[in-house]
């Protein structure tokens, strides 16, 4: 595998918010190979197991990623390991006789050369910056109910009946084996200067998207990392009344 002509600049951060235990877990590392994997989970079900949900999934893929020299066929390492991950956190659960399905979602994106291969499970959320165009572009699908009608185009008495419970979860990692877990898959080029932006809905729901570039120019003095908690202090401010985890990635040359 031939090596990066690039650095990855990296910003990551997470909070419970007004919550009293944060339920989202997050990790950014490299492998020998100087690959990439930035990974958020954010929990679902009772507060205490679905910590334990995101954060088993998380030490699996990070586990996998960190022993493995080189991926080179990411579709195919993510299917296995996200089987492995299943199972660990199903046997956790049967474990501690947890009867309730627990559960999490996933947002992952692995750079390996130019390119960038994006998965998501719910509605954990990966945004890609593209410097030739100046713009931001959401890069996962969202898994829930709304987008499920969306795409099949349900009539609008579906909305109507159903409003309330339009951003109810679809899909994600279930220690439940009797759901299917199904998962979007994005691959994206990027060159010098393009940026991704991977967070949880306690964040990116309360910040506009299109003000991170003015926060990482203005925290570059305070230095990249404070640029996440930058972002989760406006999310803050503006009422986010859930955890909060973002991972910024920022493609720069090498010095």
């Amino acid at each position: 595998m031939k090596k990066n002509k690039y650095k990855v600049n990296i910003s990551i951060s997470s909070s419970a918010g007004i919550k009293k235990t944060n339920e989202d877990s997050s990790w950014v590392g490299f492998n020998t190979s100087n690959q990439c994997l930035a990974i958020v989970c954010d929990g679902i079900g009772s507060e205490k197991n679905s910590e334990i949900a995101s954060s088993t999934i998380v030490k699996t893929f990070k586990k996998y990623f960190e022993k493995t020299k080189c991926i080179y066929f990411p579709k195919y390492w993510f299917r296995k390991v996200l089987n492995i991950a299943y199972e660990e956190l199903n046997n956790y659960a049967s474990k501690l006789n947890i009867n309730k399905d627990i559960g999490t979602t996933l947002v992952l994106t692995l750079l390996s050369g130019g390119v960038a291969y994006i998965f998501n499970i719910g509605d954990s959320r990966a945004y890609f910056y593209n410097i030739e165009f100046h713009s931001w572009n959401q890069e996962t699908v969202d898994h829930n109910l709304y987008t499920f009608f969306l795409t099949h185009n349900a009539p609008q008495s579906s909305y109507i009946k159903h409003k309330d419970n339009l951003l109810s979860l679809t899909n994600y990692i279930s220690s439940n084996s009797t759901k299917r877990m199904n998962y979007s898959t994005k691959i994206v080029k990027f060159k010098v200067n393009d940026v991704f932006f991977l967070a949880s809905d306690g964040l990116y729901n309360y910040i506009d998207i299109n003000k991170i570039n003015e926060v990482i120019s203005t925290s570059r003095n305070k230095g990249f990392d404070t640029i996440c908690p930058t972002l989760i202090k406006y999310a803050l401010e503006n009422q986010s009344n859930d955890n909060l985890t973002g991972i910024i990635l920022e493609i720069s040359n090498l010095n």
